[in-house]
């Protein structure tokens, strides 16, 4: 593969800045932009995920945005897979590439590729299937944070699929589902994806008060261009609340508005509450990659 164009990535909590900072540098360098982020991909969630709409793209061609069917099921894995294509595409074509997220497993599965975890096995999922029906999917959640609590602490709600995959290669294998994540033996002073290994790893970060401050502006902003219609365009559309989009940041806190237990207000301060606790665990997740080249931003990015 040529790899003489450069790849570079962009990375940082929610509400940072890095779609606005990644179209800039696309436009610089002639480039195309890769989202890593685990719900932007998904159609018909725009307003949540605060894709960047075709306006905002300014002709940059965008890959992995708004491409996946929201009845689907994406993983780590299955990103890894389609990013590899788009990154040998690029190159193929000499063509500068912005990789721009902050899905901390997505990240982790470019820089430092998965190692093959072992195929779902039927009587472990439905032997799970059964316990849910007792203890409930909190249940399953709590027994995963107490056998790979890696995991359980990055995962952006309680996505079921995750859950019950997790605690399948658990029973398989006795090794948490993070071990297969990661390569724990070559730490991660550096990315061990030698496409990576010459290439520069920005990182946004912004002081926490004007962070939480934008998080809140941003979740206004939301309501206001009409999220609360995006979401029930997606229940209508047949997506449960226990599908893996409808359990994200931003779309799992309506479930009480629709079943009319939560007001408006109430609905927009729990995203909020929601959107800065995973910004927090974002950072906790980052701070662990030394070699993040930190870029400081403000409140107007």
């Amino acid at each position: 593969m040529n790899t003489g164009a450069p790849i570079l990535t962009v990375l940082g909590p929610t509400a940072s800045g890095k779609s606005a900072l990644a179209i800039r540098m696309a436009r610089s360098l002639g480039g195309e932009i890769l989202s890593a982020d685990s719900r932007q991909c998904y159609r018909g969630m725009l307003i949540g995920t605060s894709a960047t709409t075709p306006e905002e793209q300014e002709g940059i061609p965008h890959h992995y945005v708004q491409t996946v069917s929201p009845h689907a099921s994406e993983t780590a894995s299955s990103f890894q897979q389609k990013a590899a294509s788009i990154i040998e595409e690029t190159q193929s074509r000499n063509t500068p590439l912005i990789i721009v997220g902050g899905s901390t497993l997505y990240l982790q599965a470019l820089l430092f590729p998965l190692e093959a975890a072992p195929p779902s096995e039927a009587q472990h999922l439905e032997a799970l299937q059964e316990e849910e029906k007792s203890i409930g999917l909190a249940g399953l959640y709590q027994k995963l944070e107490s056998v790979d609590p890696a995991y359980a602490s990055q995962m952006d709600g309680l996505n079921r699929q995750r859950i019950l995959r997790a605690l399948d290669v658990w029973m398989q294998t006795g090794r948490p589902f993070s071990s297969f994540h990661t390569q724990h033996k070559q730490g991660f002073d550096r990315p061990t994806n030698p496409l990576f290994a010459s290439q520069p790893v920005f990182g946004l970060f912004m002081e926490r008060a004007i962070l939480h401050e934008r998080i809140a502006a941003r979740v206004q902003t939301m309501i206001d261009k009409g999220l609360q219609k995006e979401v029930a365009s997606l229940l209508n559309d047949g997506c449960s609340w226990d599908s893996n989009p409808m359990k994200s940041v931003g779309y799992r806190e309506w479930k009480p508005f629709f079943e009319g237990k939560a007001t408006l207000l109430e609905t927009r301060e729990a995203i909020v509450i929601a959107t800065r606790q995973y910004a927090k665990r974002q950072m906790t997740w980052f701070r662990r990659w030394p070699f993040i080249q930190w870029i400081q931003a403000g409140g107007n990015h």
